[in-house]
């Protein structure tokens, strides 16, 4: 993946709201998580996608082997004054630094992680500052996020500092 289009993104902090949901089978905590995210989206009007807020998802804590319990958030960007109800709660993503690349179909994802993070690695000028973010572009209408693997579209976000910068502030992880 030499010719990965990697964009160095500065982006501010951002309140986020969320779920989050925990199973043992790849892919049911995040479907969960997304359903119960959507339909608290969908009551309050918020808009997801290119024209409206970011929905950013996150494995957390990541699967370390198969059959692992691991965690799934599904968040959603919103404005101070739209506040969370029932299961979804808030938290602010700090101010920082990414390496972003674009991608379509989410059976590329755990490939497309990969080849970002051995693009920061090899850069030589950057280093990774924390745990990404998967932000889903492609308007969903639907609870089932899964429906239209191939024609999903993302954006891979991972935390970057500039190399021999001491990990504070900004440089901290995310999660």
């Amino acid at each position: 993946m030499a010719d990965l289009d990697v964009r160095i993104v500065q982006m501010g902090a951002r309140r986020l709201a969320y779920v989050q949901e925990f199973g043992t089978v790849t892919g049911d905590p995040e479907k969960v998580a997304w359903s119960k995210l959507g339909r608290w989206v969908r009551a309050k009007g918020l808009t997801v996608g290119p024209s409206g807020y970011h929905y950013f998802g996150a494995n957390d804590p990541p699967p370390m082997k198969d059959g692992d319990r691991y965690g799934y958030f599904s968040g959603v960007t919103v404005p101070q004054g739209v506040n969370p109800e029932g299961e979804v709660k808030v938290k602010v993503l700090p101010a920082s630094t990414y390496a972003v690349v674009r991608f379509k179909g989410i059976d590329s994802i755990g490939s497309m992680w990969q080849a970002l993070y051995n693009w920061v690695e090899r850069s030589g000028e950057w280093s990774i500052a924390g745990h990404g973010l998967e932000e889903l572009l492609t308007p969903v209408d639907t609870d089932d996020v899964g429906k239209y693997p191939k024609t999903m579209v993302f954006d891979l976000w991972l935390p970057i500092c500039k190399r021999g910068v001491p990990r504070s502030g900004s440089c901290d992880s995310l999660m």
